[in-house]
């Protein structure tokens, strides 16, 4: 079974936001495509910078998409609620 495999440059802040960025640009930006290895769809994602220069290659389990949605709004949720309190 092939592994999870993220290549990416760190531009705006923690390596976490950048992942979800680059994840998002390859999306929106049609750089993203499904491939099934055995009964496993995996999720090929590529983003560029400017220039075209290559910025991130992404290679994941396609419900790893979910699985990091549901972190990044929790993380969201607890920063909001935590600013709430001070």
């Amino acid at each position: 079974m092939k592994k999870t495999y993220a290549v990416f440059s760190k531009q705006l802040g923690s390596q976490g936001a950048d992942f979800v960025r680059h994840i998002r640009n390859g999306i929106a930006h049609g750089h993203a495509s499904l491939y099934t290895v055995g009964s496993n769809t995996f999720i090929e994602i590529r983003d560029y910078g400017r220039g075209g220069t290559p910025s991130a290659f992404i290679a994941m389990p396609a419900a790893f998409i979910s699985d990091t949605l549901d972190i990044y709004r929790r993380i969201e949720q607890e920063v909001s609620s935590k600013g709430a309190e001070e």
